[in-house]
């Protein structure tokens, strides 16, 4: 009986150090815990465990700001910006979230918290494009909405078990143990990290750059692209016969629960580099991209209290040269071909913020579109040499 009793006594002993070790060090910025410098300040295992991590952290934070969207945002746009003025903002970007994902996330912070005054959507076209199914799209829950309690009026025990059992597992597991141990051997690595603000550091594109080269980095990503696009069956069907497509009508639903809650609304599309949009035409998607835009522009008709913003065309930025031939010279403005760097976000923040500089991004509504796709179709021509030189350059 005396051996059991040690046993016990022992076993949560270790437990519990375990669970005080991983809560000091925090290596999923899970609770944000005091931060030292060269101890937990960098984390780049928080990337792993983001979906988890800011379903948590985005209530918790009660921002006033609410930035939303995959991984461009993520990386691109930094909520610690001078144009914020010094308002609570977070970044709830989310690397390969569908938009269903992106926007329930957002409503569950907007619904826990009154405090919410403001969000910022960037919107990507790859997440508007579905496969044809002769079965019924799913009603059922997302396996995601047990850590969104607030999305709607039900919080069961099994919801609330649930929540903390993803907790838990933050703390007192031997993953949580890991990754406590590689992110002390980090802190001096360049990696990426996420912020207590959620904003991704993208440090480690930086170390790939200084190792390999620009070179693998486009040709991974460009690679990535094509196999999505060449996914049998995949379309862009904004509206079937039950009305608007399953994003739109998300998309629809966002916009309303947003002005009911008297929030404001921007949307921006993503400033993708010039090679990314040469690849949509290969792939047979710009008049789709084109289409895209147009009902996005559409948007703006309906509800005047949103803005929306196009930087998805050529541009000084998006036309950047890749250094081929020194390919270990990081670019100004691109990590790859899809992700911007936050000094690209920067200049998007200014434009939408105070109109400045006016040669990069438009206004996106009835009025512009056409102007918009016809200087698309002109950038598409225009950089069609230069795209056949970079491909002849990556070897592809």
């Amino acid at each position: 009986m005396r051996y059991i009793l040690v046993f016990a006594l022992s076993f949560s002993f270790v437990l519990a150090s375990i669970g005080v070790i991983n809560w000091v060090i925090d290596p999923f910025g899970m609770y944000w815990s005091p931060v030292y410098q060269g101890v937990n300040a960098t984390k780049p295992e928080a990337g792993n465990r983001s979906r988890v991590s800011k379903a948590y952290r985005s209530v918790e934070a009660a921002p006033q700001v609410l930035l939303l969207g995959n991984s461009r945002i993520e990386m691109g746009i930094d909520p610690e910006h001078e144009l914020f003025n010094t308002r609570q903002v977070y970044n709830l970007g989310m690397p390969g979230a569908s938009l269903s994902m992106q926007l329930d996330y957002g409503l569950n912070v907007i619904h826990a918290n009154k405090t919410v005054k403001e969000v910022v959507l960037s919107v990507d076209f790859l997440d508007f494009l579905s496969t044809k199914s002769s079965n019924p799209p799913s009603s059922a829950k997302a396996d995601y909405n047990s850590r969104l309690p607030y999305l709607s009026s039900e919080n069961s025990e099994q919801t609330e078990w649930f929540m903390l059992k993803e907790k838990m597992a933050m703390t007192l597991s031997l993953d949580a143990l890991s990754a406590t141990i590689r992110t002390l051997f980090s802190q001096d690595s360049q990696v990426s990290s996420i912020t207590s603000k959620g904003f991704n550091t993208a440090q480690e594109y930086r170390q790939i750059v200084r190792l390999e080269g620009v070179i693998p980095l486009f040709n991974q990503k460009l690679d990535e692209i094509e196999q999505r696009l060449d996914q049998e069956n995949l379309v862009f069907e904004p509206e079937n016969e039950q009305g608007y497509s399953k994003e739109f009508s998300k998309l629809h639903t966002f916009i309303s629960a947003l002005n009911d809650a008297d929030i404001s609304l921007t949307i921006f599309t993503s400033p993708y580099h010039y090679s990314y949009l040469q690849v949509l035409s290969e792939k047979g998607y710009w008049q789709d991209f084109m289409k895209w835009k147009t009902y996005l522009a559409a948007l703006k008709s309906h509800n005047e209290s949103i803005d929306i913003w196009d930087f998805s065309g050529f541009s000084q930025f998006s036309l950047e040269p890749v250094p081929v031939s020194t390919p270990h010279q990081e670019m100004d403005f691109y990590w790859e071909p899809a992700h911007y760097k936050s000094e690209v976000g920067d200049l998007i923040l200014q434009r939408m913020k105070t109109g400045e500089p006016d040669n990069f991004g438009h206004p996106l509504n009835e009025q512009t579109i056409e102007t918009i796709i016809r200087a698309n179709n002109e950038g598409l021509l225009r950089s069609q040499a230069q795209w056949d030189k970079l491909k002849s350059g990556l070897g592809r």
